[in-house]
């Protein structure tokens, strides 16, 4: 894998994906003060019977709000529904 540019972007926007060993880099590719914005699966989708349904794939409960630590969280749930996804939008520190 190819990291990202360091302090390159005001805003990183993730849907419907995950693949961890990308989580450092894309912190490290927000400048300060800049945003990230991430939605995707929970391990609660496989009850759903569709959509992804290998952990690899599916995020654990809090699991995703952990990986941004440090940053200033602005927006975080884990929803339930016709999907079950969890949303964050965090800006990292000046």
């Amino acid at each position: 894998m190819t990291p990202l540019p360091s302090a390159t972007f005001h805003l990183v926007v993730v849907t419907r994906y995950l693949q961890r060993d990308l989580f450092d880099s894309i912190r490290d590719a927000v400048v300060p003060n800049g945003a990230v914005v991430y939605e995707t699966f929970t391990v609660h989708q496989i009850a759903l019977g569709f959509g992804p349904q290998s952990a690899d794939y599916l995020l654990e409960p809090g699991e995703l709000v952990a990986r941004f630590d440090g940053f200033d969280i602005l927006s975080y749930e884990e929803v339930i529904g016709t999907e079950a996804v969890a949303r964050l939008v965090a800006r990292r520190p000046g």
